[in-house]
């Protein structure tokens, strides 16, 4: 009789654990949806990326003859500054479109490179954006930054750049730290690095399915933690700092994740007496069959810097990881990450159920602690297993999960059950005595 009763309960426990896993199957994925993680979640996501690739080195940094970087740091030129009513006020540096232009230009003429992200951010106007504009228009396989304001709303360049070379930029950040990136805004609005993947892939196109995005014939997050693999301190100066002579007979190559600056690159072109450019070899060769960036690259005192899980880093590199993520399929959801998470919360809900509390008395003896029905005990026991999932998750499919709601979503399950077991038990003993 005991044994049947022990059939039927793990029976029912298990029926009770195969609905709850579905339910936390959903909640998960609603949680990875978000473009933001909870502040529990960045130590986590933190130490253990740092773990596993400063530690373990599990990650292989991309070849740096795949990447060329052109700085604009520093290559600044003066315009006008008006006030509210048009009046000039004095001058504002903005980046140097003349430069823009002539190297936009010269690359129309050969466009070599696997793909060009130029995340400048083109506010006001100057005598030379006709001729930018015109060199743009020519140049395939390019991406143009623009950004949202704070309702939401796209804020594009305010020179007549065509919008099919434009893609957002924007950041989504959480207590001001870029944890996550977003590839697909308010169901229209395309990221950079979505946008060179698709340019780079063209067979591979995103769509919105019913319940996941999908790139090709893959299903992914939209959302997603960037597992750098270009970091900012593995990211040298410009190439004379990296120990690459930078002349006209020598081939320019990046060099650890170099960087060249504008000015530089473009002295790097053989012009005759009159100015005219008769040979633009050597820039033809750094950006041969690369991905090119053109940003601000300065660390100390750059304009485009965000904190990130590997500290300070450049705004143009945070892009250029979220689209080595897509290469590598960060953010794809499998098979086997989906039955990985269904075993996990099959487990802890089948225990929850089945026993008292998950505070149960091996984990006292291990706390040397007896308060087995407290409230704060058993969501240190769960936030621990959740924590263990996500860390196991992360090294395995890359992808972290949400630690502090599941953990507590668990925890009220725990108490509901109990409460629901003291009232059905009362009303055993009621009907007894009656």
């Amino acid at each position: 009789m005991a044994s049947k009763s022990k059939k039927t309960k793990i029976l029912r426990v298990s029926a009770l654990s195969f609905v709850n896993s579905i339910l936390m199957l959903w909640l998960t994925f609603v949680l990875l949806s978000y473009p933001y993680v909870f502040f529990d979640e960045f130590p986590l996501i933190r130490y253990s990326s740092a773990f596993k690739n400063l530690i373990l080195k599990w990650e292989k940094p991309p070849n740096p003859d795949n990447f060329a970087f052109i700085n604009i740091a520093y290559d600044k030129a003066l315009i006008d500054k008006n006030d509210s009513e048009g009046f000039p006020i004095g001058y504002q540096p903005i980046t140097d479109r003349e430069k823009l232009a002539q190297l936009f230009d010269i690359l129309s003429k050969k466009p070599n490179y696997k793909f060009m992200v130029c995340d400048i951010e083109f506010k006001d106007s100057t005598e030379y954006d006709s001729t930018m504009i015109a060199a743009i228009k020519k140049l395939p396989r390019m991406g143009i930054s623009y950004h949202r304001d704070d309702k939401d709303k796209p804020t594009y360049p305010d020179i007549p750049i065509p919008k099919s070379k434009l893609s957002l930029s924007d950041l989504e950040k959480t207590s001001q730290k870029a944890v996550k990136f977003k590839l697909f805004h308010n169901d229209s609005l395309k990221s950079t690095p979505l946008v060179m993947y698709e340019g780079m892939y063209p067979k591979e196109k995103f769509k919105k399915g019913t319940f996941f995005y999908w790139l090709g014939d893959r299903p992914i997050l939209n959302s997603f933690i960037i597992d750098y693999r270009i970091r900012p301190f593995g990211f040298s100066g410009d190439a004379q700092e990296s120990g690459k002579s930078i002349n006209k007979k020598d081939t320019v190559k990046p060099v650890n994740y170099s960087k060249i600056y504008l000015g530089e690159l473009l002295a790097l072109l053989e012009t005759d007496d009159d100015g005219n450019v008769v040979s633009a070899d050597a820039l033809y060769e750094f950006t041969k069959n690369r991905i090119v960036f053109i940003g601000d690259f300065a660390i100390d005192n750059g304009n485009d810097i965000h904190e990130t899980i590997y500290g300070d880093t450049q705004g143009p590199l945070i892009l250029l990881n979220a689209f080595l993520a897509l290469e590598n399929r960060d953010n794809q959801i499998t098979a086997g990450f989906i039955l990985y998470l269904f075993l996990a919360y099959f487990f802890i809900s089948f225990v929850t159920f089945y026993y008292k509390t998950i505070y149960g008395k091996w984990v006292q003896r291990i706390t040397r602690k007896s308060d087995a029905g407290s409230f704060f005990a058993s969501m240190t026991v769960f936030l621990a297993y959740f924590m263990t999932i996500s860390i196991i998750s992360f090294f395995i499919f890359n992808i972290h999960i949400g630690t502090l709601i599941l953990a507590f979503y668990m925890n009220i399950i725990e108490k509901v059950k109990n409460f629901m077991n003291k009232k059905f038990s009362a009303k055993t003993v009621e009907e007894k005595v009656v």
